[in-house]
């Protein structure tokens, strides 16, 4: 009796072994097939399953990543619509980190700032490093300049801009569309209410780009000589994760900043939004202090006003004094 359980215990042994080797041989298969997929798609970088925002430790339901579940993920194929320089293509997300937990860190993988990839001229945005703690700071190349004040406009020029292309085949035209997470929620989506209006988060929907552009064509140029519309900047002061993506159609509202698409490419950045005091409203504009040019130019105009009010207080003066 007793043979016989020794027996039938190392049969289950071996049946536990076998299944075991069949298992790690699949997994490693699969790992092997992930790993020498070719590149043949543009992903986002904006965090998913991971801290998008240190301050409160709020986690990015972005969608970026192909693995977690439900899945939901943007890619692009290429032809001719892109953001900056190039556009580079990967297996998953996060330039393929998602295809390793944790998925972030790093971040901002595929771009962030003045690289080979990024287009995106101002603001100059931020990224987070691994600590401990998770810590926001500028990019690389980056002095890490703020979109703008809160509830108030952002203009594409003064203080949004980005670079684009479109040689798409047929004279396609091209669809840019952009997504602020304003709540700082952690997902792209909705409207955040300032005192005068609310702030949709989708700030720029299907805006065409023409075919082709620029026009002579050269390298990638800045979206705002096609004159996009402004938008209001949401009520929330720190950072926000945007997405800018274009496309070689219009896409379905309302958008989550997901999708699969033949053209285009999507590049994600960290924003900065400052405090309303800390900004300038001059004839309409959000001006914000943007480094040592812009500050020096705000005193400028300070100055000068001064200087223009002395000069009126003792023209007065004299008048009384007559």
């Amino acid at each position: 009796m007793i043979r016989q359980y020794q027996s039938l215990g190392a049969m289950v042994a071996r049946i536990l072994l076998i299944g075991l080797l069949a298992a790690i041989a699949t997994f490693a298969a699969a790992t092997r097939v992930a790993a020498f997929q070719p590149p043949s798609f543009d992903f986002g970088d904006a965090p998913e399953a991971a801290v998008a925002y240190p301050a409160t430790g709020i986690l990015g339901a972005f969608p970026t990543c192909k693995v977690p579940q439900p899945p939901s993920w943007i890619q692009h194929t290429n032809f001719g619509a892109l953001f900056g320089p190039t556009v580079d293509f990967e297996v998953d997300g996060n330039a393929n980190f998602c295809m390793i937990q944790p998925f972030f860190p790093p971040y901002d993988q595929d771009e962030c700032f003045n690289d080979n990839d990024a287009g995106l001229i101002r603001p100059q945005p931020f990224t987070i490093v691994a600590g401990p703690p998770l810590n926001v700071v500028p990019c690389p190349n980056s002095q890490g300049t703020g979109l703008g004040a809160n509830c108030l406009q952002a203009n594409w020029g003064p203080n949004v801009d980005i670079t684009v292309r479109n040689t798409m085949p047929n004279q396609a035209v091209g669809y840019v569309n952009v997504i602020i997470d304003w709540d700082q929620n952690g997902a792209w989506g909705g409207a955040s209410q300032c005192p005068t209006a609310a702030a949709p988060e989708h700030v720029l929907v299907n805006f065409q780009v023409p075919n082709p552009y620029p026009n002579p064509l050269g390298p990638a140029a800045p979206l705002s000589a096609l004159l996009p519309p402004g938008f209001l900047i949401g009520p929330n002061t720190g950072y926000v994760w945007a997405r800018f993506t274009i496309t070689e159609r219009q896409i379905p509202l309302p958008w989550d900043g997901s999708g699969s698409f033949e053209d285009g490419e999507s590049e994600d950045y960290l924003l900065r939004i400052v405090e309303a005091p800390t900004a300038v409203n001059l004839a309409g504009m959000n001006t914000e202090f943007q480094g040592p040019a812009a500050a020096l130019s705000l005193w400028g105009t300070v100055a000068a006003g001064l200087a223009a009010l002395a000069t009126a207080m003792a023209v007065r003066r004299r008048s009384a004094a007559r």
